[in-house]
C-alpha cells in the first residue's frame, strides 16, 4: 500500500512539474521591442554568444549614450524568463555616495546605478517572469526604465 501511495504521489508531482514547465511565464524580444515601439523608440535585434536575443535602442533617450535589453534563461523558442534593461550614461564624475543614494531602498527606484571598470556609469533593471501576454505591463516596465534613465541623467546634470 505504501508503495502504491508513493508511486501515485510521485506521478502527480511529475505531472504538476511538467504542467508548470509548459505554463512558465516568459516573454520574447518581440514583445519588448513592441513596447519600445509603442513608446516611440526604435530598436535593432541582436544575438549574444549564447544565442540569446538582445535589443539595442536606435533612438536617443535624453542623457543616455546607449540603451540595450538583454534576455536570459531563454528556451529553444527564444522565450525568456529574465529581462535586463541597461543604460550607459558614459564617463561621469559622480561620487560613490551619489550612486549608493540612488540604490538605497529608501529612494524607491527600481533600477540600480553602477560604475564600470572604465569609469562609465550605468543603470540596470532586471525583471523576471514577464508574461508575454501582458503587453501593457511590459510597456509600463519599459517606460519606467526609460523614465528612470532620464531622471538619473538629469540628477547628475547630463
Amino acid at each position: 500500500m505504501k508503495k502504491l501511495v508513493s508511486t501515485v504521489l510521485l506521478g502527480a508531482f511529475s505531472l504538476s512539474a511538467i504542467a508548470a514547465a509548459e505554463s512558465s511565464i516568459v516573454t520574447t524580444e518581440h514583445v519588448v521591442a513592441d513596447a519600445f515601439d509603442k513608446l516611440g523608440h526604435a530598436v535593432t535585434y541582436h544575438t549574444d554568444v549564447q544565442n540569446e536575443p538582445h535589443l539595442v535602442l536606435k533612438s536617443k533617450v535624453k542623457g543616455v549614450e546607449a540603451m540595450a535589453v538583454f534576455f536570459d534563461d531563454c528556451n529553444y523558442k527564444n522565450q525568456c524568463e529574465d529581462v535586463t534593461f541597461y543604460s550607459d550614461l558614459g564617463k561621469v564624475d559622480i561620487s560613490d555616495e551619489r550612486l549608493n543614494g540612488w540604490n538605497h531602498i529608501g529612494s524607491k527606484m527600481r533600477s540600480k546605478a553602477f560604475r564600470n571598470d572604465d569609469g562609465s556609469v550605468g543603470l540596470s533593471m532586471t525583471v523576471s517572469f514577464i508574461d508575454h501576454k501582458d503587453t501593457s505591463g511590459t510597456e509600463m516596465l519599459t517606460g519606467l526604465f526609460i523614465l528612470e534613465s532620464e531622471l538619473f541623467a538629469a540628477s547628475i546634470n547630463l
